[in-house]
């Protein structure tokens, strides 16, 4: 059973800290406002649930089951002090399955301004491999600059500080997901994790 983490002042600023300080995803990340899933396409892989390291062990996730067709992440860093708690949905989208992130609430114990200054975004990622490995890719905030300064009509989109943010609605994200899944330029390996081993008897 884990305990639900308080988020620090770090983590609550920007979502992407969370992402960044995994040391596993390469390169700017690509953020949308809406979700990627709604209800006919969401779906859900008992297979995720569960406890993933890296190679080094220096960082854990851990999903749990959330309702009937969700998953509450915990991201552990030894970087970081606290853990961190994501929302996290999964959906089929043709042949293809992507997880979308979300830092879903500022706890009521932080101080409320921070929410004020706080813009939870949501990450998308295709999902690979799930097995005795999960693997997982991001788009490639590189390749969609380009694709956008060549026709900046393929997605609704605002350029912050450089970097696309992805602000067109639900079934517009699904379309364009869609059609870039299997562009092989567009993504780029991130997320290289093992099932941890369960523990012991010794070290319970």
């Amino acid at each position: 059973m884990i305990t639900k983490p308080r988020l620090s002042f770090s983590a609550l600023v920007v979502l992407s800290w969370a992402l960044l300080a995994m040391a596993v995803l390469s390169g700017c990340i690509t953020q949308s406002i809406y979700p990627i899933y709604d209800s006919k396409i969401l779906t859900f892989d008992e297979r995720l649930v569960g406890a993933w390291v890296s190679d080094a062990e220096e960082i854990s996730w851990v999903f749990e089951k959330d309702g009937s067709r969700g998953y509450t992440l915990v991201f552990y860093s030894e970087d970081e002090a606290q853990p961190l708690e994501l929302e996290a949905r999964m959906v089929r989208i043709g042949e293809t399955l992507f997880l979308d992130l979300y830092l879903d609430e500022v706890p009521n114990d932080i101080n409320n301004l921070i929410g004020v200054f706080t813009l939870p975004l949501h990450t998308i990622l295709r999902v690979d491999k799930i097995d005795d490995e999960l693997k997982m890719s991001e788009l490639r905030a590189s390749w969609l600059k380009d694709q956008l300064e060549d026709d900046p009509d393929a997605i609704e989109h605002v350029f912050v500080d450089g970097r696309a943010v992805l602000t067109a609605e639900t079934g517009a994200l699904q379309r364009f997901f869609a059609a870039v899944a299997n562009e092989n330029d567009a993504w780029e390996g991130a997320i290289d994790m093992r099932r941890a081993e369960p523990a012991s008897p010794a070290d319970r």
